[in-house]
Formats: C-alpha cells, sequence, structure tokens
C-alpha cells in the first residue's frame, strides 16, 4: 500500500505496508490479502478496529477475568460467549471441561 502514487512518474511518496507474495514470504496469499485489507481498513475507516488490536483487547479481557475467578470466567466464556474451540485456542484457553454437553 503506497501514499501519492504518481502514475506517470512511476512513483510514490511513501510506502504505507508492504506485504510480500511469493516464494520468499512466509504468508499465503490470503494472509498477505487479508492483512492489506485490515490495514487499509484500519487508515481508512475511524470506527474501525483492527484484528490484532481486537484480539489484544480480547485477550487482556480475558487474562482480566481469569484473575478475578477463573472457573466463572471459564463457564462465561463457555455459556454466555458460546465460544467455538478455535476461539477459545486462539486466546489460550482450555475449554475442555466446559464442553461435556
Amino acid at each position: 500500500m503506497v501514499n501519492g502514487l504518481d502514475r506517470d512518474k512511476g512513483e510514490w511518496n511513501y510506502t504505507c505496508s508492504y506485504y510480500g507474495v511469493g516464494k520468499y514470504s512466509k504468508l499465503l496469499e490470503e494472509e498477505t490479502l487479508f492483512k492489506a485489507l485490515d490495514d487499509f481498513r484500519a487508515r481508512t475507516d475511524r470506527d474501525y478496529i483492527s484484528h490484532e488490536r481486537l484480539l489484544e483487547v480480547a485477550t487482556l479481557m480475558k487474562d482480566g477475568l481469569l484473575e478475578d475467578d477463573a472457573d466463572e470466567a471459564y463457564e462465561y466464556m463457555h455459556s454466555t460467549v458460546e465460544l467455538s474451540e478455535n476461539e477459545a485456542e486462539v486466546l489460550g484457553l482450555y475449554m475442555d471441561k466446559y464442553r461435556k454437553n
């Protein structure tokens, strides 16, 4: 993503973000596109919260709940939030004992 692109000269003011694709990149094309779109939205939509920031907020909230009362926090995340296995894993939660329903 570049800023101030001049198509006639083939120049731009500066690079806002760069996400490589190909054999020298560790990211899949889909991941690259997601990161670029996420970055674009964060820079152009003032109400948008980036994926990285949402994950940070969710993790901090989860950690705070667990510090207060772990059993109650797990029960809340299981029955009210209804976290999927993948969501719990991303947040570093081990929901096994609450998945017996």
